[in-house]
């Protein structure tokens, strides 16, 4: 193989659903990575080798890839779209961005993975991470800090226009702007790509990517009730949402707007008496969702703080108020709370799901002293994975450059 890139394993601590209305979101790197090893041809077409359970051996045609290099939606986009085939829209993003050249129309991969899929631990996001950089690596220096902002916001770009292929493969087609589907958690390929290691905090009013403290001397271990992801419709109608409410006052975020909550409302309450069929959801829905989501920004906000100020104790509390939060809001299976329960009694100092609403697992937070125990003593039907320090994603071998 030419070139072989890994990319760490990312955790949601707080704020992830945030991530849609621009707020502020902390994400760890964790020591389990994925790798891609790829060699580049001419043969016009991708194809990927995987040894990650729920990820299967494909390919896809250059000439039939959802994303062309104009950085658009392609006339062969479908509503499914394999590996193969987003590593080749990421190519061709790439293209469109200037930061690979045309001279390779093909590619082989093979993709393996240290941690499994469907656990909130951001396998696809880090394949993809994993790939960009060995990708570029030929012609750029991948520790340059603005080439990895850029790769990220076109990992991003990308993410978003496939994600809302997927979801209306003709809506998307006639769509320019690849933010409207804004369920994309944008954070992880930030972090994955750009963090210096630990707990990163992403603030979406000024871009900043800054660190925090450990919650203390305790390590993440994530457990899962071994159930398969259950998405949740009512998040993805929410981001929906705050996507139009973002575009009818011409702002990226609705974090932007002042006044937000309110305004937004009466944007929502204009639009149903013009459009009293309208798809739009209603009004105290509406404000049920905002009323959460500015919750959530000043939870994430108030984590920061205590972090920082070393009031890990007070930091963990915040984190069980959020979990409840999310858990009363979305609904999530009760699978995760049950774990979460589960893994408190047996000596976590917090708990918080994965990712509530796409994800059965949580992340508990156990001390270092007991973490050993807690795996050891884990119920039978969980798996556990504990999730110690890790670094950002890189270029482990590069026999071309």
């Amino acid at each position: 193989m030419e070139i072989v890139a890994s990319a760490p394993a990312t955790f949601n601590v707080i704020g992830e659903h945030t991530d849609a209305v621009g707020g502020v979101v902390l994400m760890g790197v964790a020591l389990p990575r994925v790798r891609v090893a790829v060699t580049r041809t001419t043969s016009g077409v991708v194809e990927v080798s995987s040894s990650i359970d729920g990820i299967e051996d494909c390919s896809a045609r250059w000439a039939e890839l959802p994303i062309t290099a104009a950085g658009a939606v392609s006339e062969h986009a479908g509503p499914q779209t394999n590996l193969a085939a987003r590593f080749g829209s990421i190519a061709n993003m790439l293209i469109n961005k200037q930061l690979i050249t045309r001279e390779h129309n093909g590619y082989v991969v093979e993709v393996s993975s240290e941690f499994p899929l469907g656990v909130g631990l951001g396998v696809v996001e880090a394949l993809e991470c994993a790939f960009a950089l060995a990708i570029v690596r030929p012609h750029v220096d991948d520790d340059d800090a603005p080439l990895r902002a850029k790769l990220a916001e076109a990992l991003v770009d990308t993410a978003t226009l496939l994600r809302k292929q997927c979801d209306d493969a003709a809506l998307v087609a006639a769509s320019s702007d690849p933010r409207e589907h804004a369920s994309v958690q944008r954070v992880r390929y930030e972090v994955a790509l750009r963090s210096p290691g630990g707990v990163s905090v992403l603030d979406y009013r000024d871009k900043s990517l800054t660190t925090a403290p450990p919650l203390g001397d305790v390590v993440p271990v994530v457990v899962n009730a071994s159930k398969p992801p259950q998405p949740s419709a009512e998040l993805s109608q929410m981001c929906r949402f705050l996507f139009d409410a973002a575009h009818a006052y011409g702002v990226s975020e609705i974090r932007h707007v002042p006044d937000a909550s309110p305004r937004v409302i009466e944007w929502l309450t204009a639009v149903h008496s013009v459009k009293p069929d309208s798809s739009a959801p209603a009004v105290p829905v509406a404000q049920r969702w905002l009323d959460f989501l500015d919750g959530e920004t000043q939870r994430a906000q108030q984590t920061v703080a205590l972090l920082r100020s070393r009031r890990q104790r007070e930091a963990a509390d915040v984190l069980q108020q959020s979990h409840c939060a999310v858990a009363e809001e979305f609904s999530f299976p009760t699978a995760a709370d049950a774990v979460g329960l589960l893994a408190a009694e047996r000596g976590a100092v917090a708990y918080r799901a994965a990712h509530g609403g796409h994800s059965c697992a949580v992340i508990a937070y156990v001390p270092s002293a007991s973490v050993d125990r807690f795996i050891a003593d884990a119920e039978a039907g969980l798996s556990v994975l504990a999730l110690d320090p890790g670094s950002r994603a890189e270029v482990e071998h590069c026999a071309v450059c």
